[in-house]
């Protein structure tokens, strides 16, 4: 779980939000980043991201670039796919990006910096992270994290509240010093400071809000602004550009309350000359968004509008609330964080006006996630919630230093924990085991290997595999999260195989689906339906993916999509979601369902060496007997406490299953 890191640059481009980690310098002084939290697998190929920065601009006015690169950690031979040119240093204010156009691949000198980029890359482990969040595994808030009552003895990062003077701070610590994550609010001057820390100074991107209503939000560095940022003053004045040390430096746009545009470079605050690079100047402006226009026209720019019930400053996209951004209700709560389509969504701060303060993940508006909540009275909670309720694994602790550790639902305290003393994780005492959510498999070998989706094992604690004659318990021998595949071994000799379909599949090939739909609800016997391939490549253009149009229901999902043959084509996987479709396409979603191809499924048996069963070129005896064979009904096992760890994350049954 990844929650809060780089904050407020996304309107400069979506490189300016990768956690770049410094690597290195070459003798002409060009430095040299890695973002670690972005490589990507595909097949045996790494994919990531490096940063070149200057120390002067090159001669088409680019102080940084980025690229784009493909590795095989075994060969170490690699290849540019992308590269982009940048204004300004660190990966913002974007010039353009241009695809390589050359496949030609290189293999690293020894000492070189590519050699020593690539050799990091592939020693490190891969992670990867979501685009709208704060938090990332530098700053991450784990469940275990609440600071203990000597705050002078912590060595190690943890989460509190604490008073300083008449000040208030919530937030990491480390070494009782403010370093990661936080909220300040300064008694005297009203100011306050939403961002991450080092050492006790901001640093890094944050945003502040002033006691005399103005607002920054951009790069700090030693408790001052530094890097790329926005100023809006409580005059309506607006720039956008270069800081150091609270100053204006570098080029950069001020709009004042007038609407009359000035782009140009500035020194310590005084204005010094125009903007020569026009590119440059008109990307400046374009940035902020027009006053003059209707707001609905906003897109991709950072603007200011005041609502019936407050007002906001942050990044709109198509006329909506999108990216960071402030918003302060007219009951004066505030909300410093990510949104998407008009809603809070991602990870943020919640402040009250009677000083109670959230940090952590919030979904569609509501506190979802793992978050860290501190009352008026000084009472503090970290854990899972669920739609503004405490509900989940969590700890909390009360003024009078009561404790109560262990499962929550609906803020109630349903269940203690044990308390490890060794790792301070939250273990459940609970130990029942509940039939929570269903899915279906097909055998792809006589050794009892079984497919499904990955999200429909996705934390189970037991995963049980039904035959026609008896159940087995199953064991996970691989997963692709990103291609939503799982393979499981059971003890059991099926009686068919599904053959893998050797060639591609072509647009209206005939074909069927096989699963238990809605699991045992409706009855436990088998569901064929039929239909054609409609499109070669899934949602968003996804060629790992293929649509098809043969009814799909929850249940389904990891069964097989197979031709008249028996030959598997795909892995059904998902149906457009309704809600979506209402909300972004304006019409009701008809047979309009997913597959993974059989490549990808080949791609992922082939790396678990197993034994693939040639396509058939003619009709199976027996078909029908057959696919009942060999597709099996799945049903996920879970602690009551995990159910309510999980149910915000994938789709489970309704709790009536505990009665």
């Amino acid at each position: 779980m990844k929650l809060l890191a780089t904050i407020f640059l996304i309107f400069l481009s979506k490189l300016s939000l990768a956690d770049w980690t410094y690597i290195t310098k070459n003798k002409s002084g060009i430095e040299f980043y890695i973002n670690y939290s972005n490589i990507k697998k595909i097949n045996e190929n790494l994919i990531f991201w490096h940063l070149q920065n200057r120390k002067n601009p090159d001669k088409w006015g680019s102080l940084s670039t980025a690229i784009k690169r493909e590795v095989n950690c075994s060969s170490k031979k690699y290849k540019n796919v992308k590269f982009a040119y940048f204004f300004g240093k660190m990966g913002t204010i974007l010039e353009k990006e241009v695809k390589s156009l050359s496949n030609d691949k290189f293999i690293p000198k020894d000492g070189s910096v590519n050699q020593v980029m690539i050799d990091s890359v592939c020693k490190t482990q891969l992670s990867q992270s979501k685009g709208n969040n704060f938090i990332t595994s530098k700053n991450k808030i784990a469940l275990n994290d609440l600071c203990k009552n000597n705050l002078s003895k912590i060595s190690i990062k943890c989460i509190a509240s604490k008073k300083i003077r008449n000040d208030l701070y919530v937030g990491q610590l480390r070494n009782n010093k403010r370093h990661g994550l936080g909220y300040y609010k300064f008694f005297n001057s009203k100011n306050k400071f939403f961002g991450t820390w080092n050492q006790g100074k901001t640093h890094g991107q944050g945003v502040w809000l002033f006691g005399n209503k103005d607002l920054y939000m951009g790069g700090n560095l030693n408790s001052k602004n530094n890097g790329i940022g926005y100023y809006r003053w409580a005059n309506g004045d607006v720039f956008l550009g270069t800081w150091k040390n609270d100053l204006k430096n570098g080029p950069g746009v001020f709009i004042s309350q007038n609407g009359a545009i000035k782009p140009g470079v500035w020194k310590d605050n005084e204005y010094i000359s125009s903007l020569s690079n026009s590119s440059l100047k008109q990307k400046l402006i374009k940035l902020v968004c027009n006053q003059n226009i209707n707001y609905s026209n906003w897109n991709k720019c950072i603007g200011y509008k005041t609502y019936k019930n407050g007002r906001y400053i942050g990044y709109f996209k198509n006329g909506k609330r999108n990216g960071r951004g402030i918003y302060r209700w007219n009951s004066n709560i505030t909300f410093v964080g990510f949104w998407k389509n008009g809603l809070e969504d991602g990870s943020g701060f919640y402040e009250w006006p009677n000083e109670e303060i959230f940090i952590g993940n919030v979904k569609s508006g509501n506190r979802t996630g793992v978050g860290f909540y501190k009352w008026t009275d000084g009472d503090v909670y970290l854990g899972d919630w669920r739609n503004n309720k405490r509900t989940g694994k969590g700890t909390y602790i009360y003024t009078n230093g009561t404790k109560k550790t262990g499962i929550w639902q609906n803020n109630k305290f349903i269940s203690e924990s044990k308390n490890n003393n060794r790792s301070n994780n939250l273990k459940s005492i609970d130990k029942k085991l509940y039939h929570v959510g269903s899915g279906t498999g097909f055998s792809v070998s006589l050794d009892g290997h079984v497919v499904t989706n990955n999200h429909v094992i996705k934390g189970c604690q037991k995963i049980d595999i039904h035959t026609q004659e008896n159940s087995y318990v199953s064991k996970l021998i691989a997963n692709d999260e990103k291609n939503d595949l799982a393979l499981l071994k059971i003890d059991f000799k099926p009686d068919f195989v599904f053959p893998i379909a050797n060639e591609s599949p072509q647009l209206m090939d005939e074909i069927y689906v096989a699963g238990f739909p809605f699991g045992q609800k409706i009855s436990s016997s088998i569901k064929i339906t039929k239909g054609i391939i409609s499109s070669l490549t899934g949602f968003g253009n996804d060629y790992t993916r293929m649509q098809i149009d043969a009814a799909m229901q929850p249940g389904n999902s990891g069964g097989p999509v197979y031709n008249k043959y028996g030959n598997v084509y795909g892995v059904a996987v998902a149906k457009l979601d309704y809600k979506y479709s209402i909300k972004r396409l304006n019409t009701i979603p008809e047979l309009t369902n997913f597959a993974i191809k059989a490549s990808m499924l080949k791609s992922f048996l082939e790396a678990s060496n197993i034994k693939i069963r040639s396509q058939v070129r003619s009709p199976l005896e027996k078909l029908g007997k057959n696919i009942q064979s060999g597709t099996f009904y799945i049903s996920c096992m879970m602690t009551k406490s995990k159910y309510y760890q999980m149910r915000s994350k994938k789709v489970l049954f309704d709790e009536d299953k505990f009665k």
